[in-house]
């Protein structure tokens, strides 16, 4: 039990820490939107006022005889009463809805900024993060964990605020108007706290088990849309739909198990506010009788009575709310608590001009505690020189690519451009230099033009076209119905495999820049496609620094150099011809997909 306190006073921490840096630009805003409140709540506390004048001096007055007040001067007295309480209700009403759009407005900016922060910082983590989570989970709290912060945090939180500070002054004039009375009163404050700490903290685990659910729940849709086409080829859209059944009902259960738990905590606060309530009409109306009390005060006591107690009806009514909101903003913590994997140094500074000379001395790297990926290799790249990197899968031969392009540092070892650590510049400098196609690229759902002219939005229509005509695309593109106008499907699923990747390496020929990284630009193409792509990677490549990681020979064969990669060393490096001169690994690879290429036109020509 204990535990679980703790855990729920972390999670209230942890919620203030996240808003609080995003609430300071709006201080002034909510300084304002207080006052509001404070003054609406003092309306509040002085509204019920003139109906006990009009009780105790006019009416209760005049049925006993005791006439203190003329008939006229009774009217009147009850015009002014009736036209104060129309005013107070009027004045109050304008300063909350002030309050309440003033909050709503600062709500919606702070959860602005939060998200597109979280946002940033979730593209910053690393690919090891990202390998172990999963796209739906991180999309539920990037959207709905925050919106649900920022509902909660308008429509319930900030209530509460309010409700709260009309208790405290509801109570003050209960003691104020019968001391005793109002004793009796607020003597149920510690009963409904111990019930309420129970109940609540139950609320907040049952409500962090749900949002997790949801999280598995939208994990998994994602993981079967995304890939609806494997999913019906292999025909397991039954074992989907029993997972995500699966995760739905304990997600129900979760639900319910919430929202019985709440309901349980308002009927104990409905049964403890009506003791209250029975045992202050009893004593009271002892006291009215007495003579220790009028009747206008005890009827504005149990007003301020019902309306000291909405606090503590809004507490119940809001707990599983708020304890989703709680729960919610753990989710959100716990992204923005994760550190990217690759930093930038505190005295980084942006990359000048590139020329394209790439070293990588001494470099070794192994992801987490697997064995070495990379054990000390080295190379040097010339400017404008065009170098193929091959060897056998999990040899290491994209890594080198990610360590060139900073999404992983090396363990041991310097990566060099133009003779400078690249540790020394910022991630983002480094990579607004380089080029890259890989081996899956994305393809985005808006236009082709769009697509390809993405980083560099400045673009004319034809230099789109020009670069579209280097990467051997502009042949398919202007068979398509609105050509460059034509609106892609979401993840490229209306473009064939290799349409995508020439449409990836016209992306890359936008821009001039010095270094040019390509990563399996051939994997699972046919034999013409896989020309076409060859064909728009070398015009690609011209003039800049290449570097080619590829299990296609006839493209490595095109390189200047030629690095071969075995058990994260490179055991050859040398030209085409020098290596199939030499008649090892190179020329073994080479030969063996030639003769299979040339087994595989045989057949088809059978």
């Amino acid at each position: 039990m204990k535990s679980q306190s703790d855990s729920n006073h972390q999670s209230w921490r942890r919620s203030g820490q996240l808003l609080a840096p995003y609430l300071s630009p709006y201080r002034w805003r909510l300084a304002v939107a207080m006052a509001c409140l404070f003054a609406a709540v003092t309306l509040r506390v002085v509204e019920p006022l003139p109906l006990q004048y009009i009780l105790d001096h006019v009416l209760v007055a005049s049925l006993s005889g005791n006439v203190a007040i003329a008939a006229d001067d009774a009217m009147a007295v009850l015009a002014v009463c009736a036209v104060a309480v129309v005013m107070i209700a009027t004045v109050r009403a304008l300063l909350e809805y002030g309050r309440a759009v003033m909050f709503a407005w600062v709500g919606n900016q702070v959860v602005t900024r939060l998200r597109t922060d979280v946002f940033q910082h979730l593209q910053s983590l690393s690919m090891a993060f990202h390998n172990r989570s999963r796209t739906g989970d991180l999309t539920i709290r990037l959207v709905g964990d925050l919106n649900m912060l920022r509902d909660v945090a308008v429509t319930a939180v900030l209530p509460m605020i309010a409700s709260t500070m009309i208790m405290i002054g509801m109570s003050i004039v209960m003691l104020w108007i019968h001391l005793w009375l109002g004793l009796i009163a607020i003597s149920i404050f510690p009963m409904f706290w111990f019930a309420a700490t129970r109940g609540s903290r139950k609320i907040h685990q049952a409500a962090k088990q749900q949002r997790s659910r949801e999280g598995a729940l939208a994990a998994t849709a994602n993981e079967s849309l995304s890939a609806v086409r494997v999913v019906q080829t292999l025909s397991l859209e039954r074992r989907f739909a029993d997972t995500f059944g699966g995760h739905s009902k304990k997600s129900m259960k979760e639900g319910v198990k919430t929202s019985r738990l709440a309901a349980a905590l308002e009927r104990k606060v409905d049964v403890l506010i009506a003791f209250a309530s029975a045992v202050v009409l009893w004593q009271g109306a002892r006291y009215v009788l007495a003579g220790e009390m009028s009747v206008g005060g005890l009827v504005v006591f149990l007003a301020y009575l019902k309306r000291g107690f909405k606090p503590l009806q809004d507490f119940a009514k809001y707990t599983g709310r708020i304890s989703k909101a709680l729960a919610g903003a753990d989710r959100v913590m716990e992204i923005l608590e994760q550190r990217p994997a690759v930093s930038e140094r505190a005295d980084a500074v942006d990359a000048p001009t590139l020329r394209g000379h790439v070293e990588f001395r001494d470099v070794s790297f192994g992801y987490l505690d697997r064995r070495p990926v990379l054990s000390k290799i080295s190379f040097t790249v010339q400017p404008g020189e065009r170098v193929a990197i091959v060897g056998a899968s999990g040899a290491g031969k994209s890594t080198i690519l990610s360590l060139a392009s900073r999404l992983h540092d090396p363990d041991k070892g310097t990566v060099l451009i133009d003779g400078t650590d690249i540790r020394s510049w910022t991630i983002q400098s480094i990579r607004r230099q380089q080029s890259i196609v890989m081996q899956d690229n994305a393809v985005f759902a808006t236009t082709v033009r769009d697509n390809i002219a993405i980083v560099e939005p400045d673009a004319t229509d034809e230099q789109v076209e020009t670069s579209a005509r280097a990467a051997r695309a502009h042949e398919f593109i202007e068979k398509l119905p609105q050509g460059y106008d034509t609106i892609v499907g979401e993840r490229g699923t209306t473009m064939s495999r290799g349409q995508a990747q020439r449409l990836a390496i016209a992306r890359a020929t936008m821009r001039p820049l010095p270094i040019f990284l390509v990563d399996e630009p051939t994997t699972g193409l046919d034999r013409n496609n896989e020309r076409l792509v060859v064909d728009g990677i070398l015009r690609a490549s011209r003039g800049r620094t290449t570097l080619i990681v590829t299990h296609q020979m006839e493209l490595a064969a095109q390189a200047d150099r030629i690095l071969v990669l075995q058990d994260g060393e490179i055991i050859e490096d040398g030209s085409h011809r020098d290596l199939i001169q030499q008649h090892g690994a190179y020329a073994a690879m080479y030969m063996s997909q030639q003769t299979r290429n040339l087994n595989h036109e045989c057949a088809l020509q059978q």
